[in-house]
């Protein structure tokens, strides 16, 4: 295997990271007002980045506030994520970057 192409899909990789942070973060911060729920937005894109999330492993890592709650609302709204089940136990609700 060739290294230097090893290394060129890493620095595309770091390079679309960093257009995704920075174009996302800007419509963020014009969206959303609260400092804290913006803070919780860009962090769960970020984790949804690696796949689809259940509510409950969300709220265990960010925490069950209502910041939390109004930022998951935020980024559907905006189109970011999308969220499947109905929730509960037996189908809970699933969020995935779209």
């Amino acid at each position: 295997m060739n290294d230097n192409s090893d290394d060129d899909e890493l620095i595309y990789a770091a390079e679309t990271l960093f257009e995704f942070y920075v174009l996302r973060h800007e419509d963020i911060c014009s969206f959303i007002h609260s400092k804290r729920q913006r803070i919780f937005a860009v962090m769960i894109l970020s984790s949804l980045l690696s796949g689809e999330k259940k509510e409950s492993d969300i709220r265990k890592k960010y925490g069950n506030t209502p910041d939390v709650s109004k930022a998951l609302r935020h980024l559907i709204s905006m189109k970011y994520i999308k969220r499947s089940g109905k929730g509960g136990r037996l189908s809970p609700f699933i969020y995935e970057y779209i």
